[in-house]
């Protein structure tokens, strides 16, 4: 049986050699955040009669992904 101390140790040594993995996964959340953050700056945007909804979505969508972002920090 393996001690919780090094269960604990064991476990930050495999998330620090994956480390480039999740540094990849972090890029390709901010790249879709860049993008809805880009659209909602867009005119087009805001010539839907649900604009309200579709702004809702989007602040759900980017409430998510800074989630993701905070668990793929070390």
């Amino acid at each position: 049986m393996v001690s919780p101390k090094k269960e604990k140790a064991l476990y930050v040594a495999s998330l620090n050699r994956a480390k480039w993995v999740l540094d990849d996964l972090n890029k390709l959340v901010d790249s879709n955040l860049r993008g809805v953050e880009s659209a909602e700056l867009k005119v087009e945007a805001y010539d839907s009669p649900n604009w309200a909804y579709r702004q809702a979505e989007a602040n759900g969508y980017k409430r998510a992904l800074r989630d993701v972002k905070k668990l793929l920090t070390i």
